[in-house]
């Protein structure tokens, strides 16, 4: 049975794996930032290439044997891959792995070499050699004889009473977990400890490399950081700036329009983050950095949406990310629910008919402002994404929606509507109309609620 170890980092993530008869534990590769879509993709490749029967990922309790950030953070991830493989993945206890594989590195040279395997893989092969090992010690209750019950035929001896010229072909002599085995590894884990505490090699510092763990016996608290539906991006980075240490202009930077937008959109053209940023609660840690929080937001965005079926939409010609616009005018226009497919189904019919789209809140990104009150100047600006002027939908998302209006955008009601006007009256709802006449009698009506 073949084994892939993973010693999950931030950034690089060690992947070791095991001979065929479980017995030797080498080096395979380094992954960088496995978290994300390209790291995820990469790792999915080696899976393929080495055709593992199972998946260990190791889960670096704090020393106190609490559950700390990283640790965390490798639980999260195995619970992903999970998701993405059919072999099991099992979450393994692990302690200075890094700490184990730096010394080996040292001793042997081989951090001096060219070509050596980097200490992520190293660690990864550390702790599946841990693995191996207990799975050895665990052999001989697997062999152990009882005596038969009455009335039960008499049971073969196992290979553990059979001389050694009498053991099946092929198979392996048991190795039992001896008191000097035990002691070894005893020994081994206290000369690691030591070389840590002379060293000042915590693996807390390796979330700016790779790997997890921390020999603190404290565990940090994070700050949980929400995005609400319906922020651009510039919003998230006031988030950003109030609720954390992360530095704003960063995060703007990185969401700003650039090659990964245009992979995500599937444009021609240089697209930003916006849309792709999901919103949600996030775990924010002190290593936490504004690469690390896009990338989680567009992983939750994949996650989310990988299930939404776009079929309707592409009967009408729309890309995904045509309703990825067309959620994020949802999400600003809708406060009820229910309205949020019905108010699709018009955008659908609107651009049907080749109608302007007419929505405000376009307007309101053009002008960098969700101002409640828009002057006719307002109305009038010179912007493709003002859609009281130009037909069809606006270059990209104004917003970033949540999972309900994207779904709405991908399976509008079925109406023949093509205008809505805000009921004012206190509900967040809105009376929709097929036809203009019907239209001017519900704007005289949203006008009496106290509207205007």
């Amino acid at each position: 049975m073949t084994i892939l170890a993973i010693d999950h980092g931030a950034v690089r993530t060690g992947v070791a794996v095991s001979d065929p008869t479980d017995t030797v534990a080498r080096p395979h590769s380094v992954i960088e930032r496995v978290d994300s879509p390209p790291g995820m993709d990469a790792l999915l490749r080696v899976v393929a290439e080495v055709r593992p029967e199972r998946i260990i990922v190791g889960h670096p309790r704090l020393m106190s044997g609490e559950v700390g950030s990283q640790a965390r953070a490798a639980a999260g991830f195995a619970g992903r891959l999970r998701k993405r493989v059919d072999i099991p993945v099992d979450l393994i206890d692990e302690r200075l792995t890094t700490a184990e594989a730096t010394r080996r590195s040292r001793e042997t040279g081989a951090d001096r070499r060219r070509g050596a395997p980097g200490i992520d893989s190293l660690a990864a092969s550390v702790l599946l050699e841990g693995y191996l090992t207990s799975l050895a010690s665990s052999e001989p209750a697997l062999t152990r004889d009882r005596r038969p019950r009455r009335g039960e035929p008499p049971r073969p001896r196992s290979d553990r009473h059979r001389p050694a010229h009498a053991r099946r072909p092929g198979s392996r002599r048991p190795r039992p977990a001896s008191r000097a085995r035990i002691l070894g590894w005893l020994i081994l884990f206290a000369g690691v400890f030591a070389v840590v505490v002379v060293l000042g090699f915590t693996r807390g510092d390796r979330n700016n490399g790779s790997g997890s763990g921390n020999a603190s016996t404290v565990a940090e608290v994070p700050v949980k950081l929400t995005f609400p539906e319906g922020l651009r991006r510039e919003e998230m980075a006031d988030l950003v700036a109030q609720k954390t240490s992360m530095d704003p202009a960063r995060y703007l930077a990185l969401t700003a329009p650039g090659p990964r937008g245009k992979s995500l959109a599937r444009s021609s053209g240089e697209r930003s983050l916006e849309g792709f940023l999901f919103p949600a609660t996030y775990d924010i840690y002190k290593a936490t950095t504004a690469q690390d929080l896009v990338d989680q937001q567009v992983a939750a965005y994949r996650d989310r949406t990988a299930g939404i079926n776009y079929t309707q939409a592409a009967k009408k010609n729309l890309t995904r990310y045509d309703v990825l616009i067309i959620a994020s005018m949802i999400e600003r226009e809708v406060q009820v629910p229910e309205e949020r497919a019905v108010v699709a189904s018009v955008i659908y019919n609107r651009l049907r008919n080749r109608m302007t789209l007419g929505i405000d809140a376009t307007v309101q990104y053009a002008l960098g402002s969700w101002k409640t009150e828009l002057t006719a100047a307002d109305l009038a600006i010179d912007s493709p994404y003002n859609t009281r002027k130009f037909v069809g939908l606006p270059p990209g998302p104004i917003c970033n929606p949540g999972e309900a209006s994207i779904i709405a955008a991908a399976r509008p009601a079925n109406t023949s509507y093509l205008y809505y006007v805000a009921k004012n009256d206190g509900s967040g709802g809105h009376y929709f109309a097929s036809t203009a006449e019907q239209f001017d009698q519900d704007v005289a009506r949203s006008r009496s609620n106290g509207g205007g």
